[in-house]
């Protein structure tokens, strides 16, 4: 996920239409920075209103801040890391040939192969260490540490887990 700061969509008719990589909307506000209150149905704002009950009207440039995924800013191409290349197209390959298995034209048994082995793929994905620096990867470990306070009535030492600074474990 990207952190997409200061985007600015202009009202039109009093929907505020978001962009298509929006995955969590952080905050919507104008340009002197003041909150603006809002319903969504996911796809657009409507009813925006500032702190004091005022309808914000059409033309007004308006900022939102969001995590989304990445896209390529010239084509509008959604973007995926390296190592999640295979997990994009087995996901692709299910979703475009669900139809085909309900009617019968490609095999069960190969569309449950590509169910079986896309979750194995984000599990994979998931625990993939490729993308993180050395901090990351301690931070990890610190947390994997002081998962677990006492077998039965032994309780672990977790001096061990202290972390001093972000690079260094004792």
């Amino acid at each position: 996920m990207v952190t997409y700061d200061r985007v600015d969509i202009v009202l039109c008719n009093g929907i505020l239409t978001l962009p298509c990589n929006v995955y969590r909307l952080l905050d919507v506000y104008d340009s002197s920075e003041n909150r603006i209150l809002y319903q969504s149905n996911g796809k657009n704002l409507y009813g925006l209103m500032d702190m004091n009950g005022n309808t914000i009207t059409d033309d007004t440039t308006i900022y939102i801040n969001y995590k989304g995924n990445a896209i390529d800013l010239e084509t509008g191409i959604p973007l995926c890391l390296r190592s999640h290349e295979f997990v994009c197209e087995n996901y692709c390959k299910i979703k475009a040939f669900e139809e085909d298995i309900l009617l019968q034209k490609i095999s069960a048994s190969m569309y449950q192969y590509w169910t079986t082995q896309l979750g194995g793929m984000i599990t994979a994905t998931k625990q993939n260490y490729m993308h993180k620096d050395r901090a990351q990867v301690n931070d990890i470990a610190i947390i994997h540490g002081n998962m677990i306070s006492r077998i039965g009535h032994l309780p672990l030492a977790h001096t061990m887990f202290i972390q001093q600074d972000s690079n260094d474990i004792i």
